[in-house]
């Protein structure tokens, strides 16, 4: 005769929910952190010229050398090629930024610590208005550029001017954004800025070019400079035709606008041009992102909760309290990151964004990751948060207790 101890089924139940719950807590986390990325991916090609900056930061120690130098060439074919093999270059938007917006404006240009002025002062149509350095420089420039009216002496002070003032070697040292300053100040001086506040005309200078191995190299260009009366000047992708857009096989091959197919407007409220973010499109995504953020912080959460669950049965097994609530707690938290998606219209927004077709080929395929991503998420949240709640009838009976109370048995 001797007493005997066996691990009980409901303690076999306990560590079983316990444990399935940490493993979709931490599904869900993952799940939400690919959310983010996936979601922010859906803007990654939509601003500047990221194929052009990509080669150029590659290019960087061969910048001495000739164009025509072996040694130059063969670096750029590998540049070259290396972009090809980035997925992200891939995702191409069927209508973007041109590729100077938001990039040469003074607002993006200046920060604070920068040698003041450089944000222009006022609004331009008040009398309080003074520009910065920076605009004064494009004004300076664009004086440059205009034909006619001007002596020899006249355009030779000027011309003196801008080399001094926007395009001398160490101008913009003490700027923190230096590099792009310079570019933006050649560029405006050889073609002109494509910008929205500076331009009102497109030409083959707006849109971003796919980058070639050699300046002989015929350009395979793939968006066409488009204006619009109701948003200014922007690219177009030449695939964005109304037979691809629209899928009917007797559409035209002429790019697509409002009034041809359905979906442009609201691709183009999603880029959000004029960066007022005033489109419904525009301010889904706004929304979405910002849930995002919230639910990576709730799986966070949920996740440490239960951890703590796990400390409690593993060192207070008679806290039954303790962990019935805890269970209790962690089940709500995972349940409003689920509410969250959900109330929010973040699977609607994906969703959408995929049938409006507003990226060519491979965007496409990125968008579609993103709307099966945050299905996943909504379901290891969902499990999650049930497990936790199954588990706290089961912690209330018996807590962190594995081992059942001794029996004896008796032999006859």
């Amino acid at each position: 005769m001797g007493l005997t101890r066996h691990i009980t089924s409901k303690a076999l139940i306990v560590v079983i929910l316990t444990l399935a719950a940490l493993s979709c807590a931490v599904t869900a986390l993952v799940f939400s952190i690919q959310l983010h990325g996936a979601v922010e991916n859906l803007r990654s090609n939509h601003e500047g010229d990221p194929e052009r900056e990509f080669v150029d930061e590659c290019m960087r120690d061969y910048e001495h050398l000739p164009p025509d130098d072996g040694r130059y060439l063969d670096q750029r074919a590998a540049c070259v090629q290396s972009m090809h093999n980035v997925p992200r270059f891939k995702w191409l938007p069927n209508i973007r930024l041109t590729v100077d917006e938001r990039v040469c404006d003074p607002e993006q240009l200046c920060v604070d610590g920068d040698p003041s002025p450089c944000k222009d002062a006022g609004n331009p149509r008040s009398k309080d208005y003074k520009p910065g350095n920076i605009t004064q420089c494009f004004t300076l420039i664009d004086e440059v550029r205009k034909d006619g009216g001007k002596s020899a002496t006249e355009r030779a002070e000027l011309e003196e001017q801008v080399n001094k003032r926007c395009l001398g070697k160490d101008r913009w040292k003490d700027y923190e954004n230096k590099v792009k300053l310079d570019y933006c100040m050649w560029k405006h001086s050889s073609v002109g800025v494509c910008t929205n506040n500076l331009r009102s005309s497109c030409d083959s200078s707006c849109c971003p070019h796919k980058p070639v191995v050699s300046r002989s190299d015929l350009q395979n260009d793939e968006y066409e400079c488009r204006k619009s009366p109701v948003v200014g000047l922007f690219c177009q992708h030449l695939a964005a035709t109304q037979r691809q857009w629209t899928g009917v096989k007797s559409g035209s091959y002429e790019l697509c606008t409002a009034v041809t197919c359905p979906n442009f407007a609201w691709c183009r409220d999603f880029t959000d041009i004029p960066g007022l973010c005033l489109g419904q499109a525009c301010q889904d995504y706004q929304r979405v992102r910002g849930i995002c953020i919230t639910c990576i912080v709730i799986c966070s959460l949920g996740l440490l909760l239960d951890l703590s669950d796990l400390i409690v049965f593993w060192k207070f097994a008679n806290a039954v309290v303790a962990k019935s609530m805890i269970n209790i707690l962690s089940s709500g938290v995972k349940l409003l990151g689920f509410c969250f998606i959900i109330g929010g219209g973040g699977q609607e927004f994906l969703s959408t964004i995929v049938e409006k077709q507003c990226f060519v080929e491979e965007g496409q395929e990125m968008a579609q990751v993103a709307r099966d991503v945050i299905e996943s998420y909504l379901l290891a949240a969902l499990f999650s948060s049930l497990l936790s709640l199954a588990l706290a009838p089961f912690s209330m009976y018996s807590g962190g207790k594995l081992i059942g109370a001794p029996y004896t048995l008796l032999r006859t």
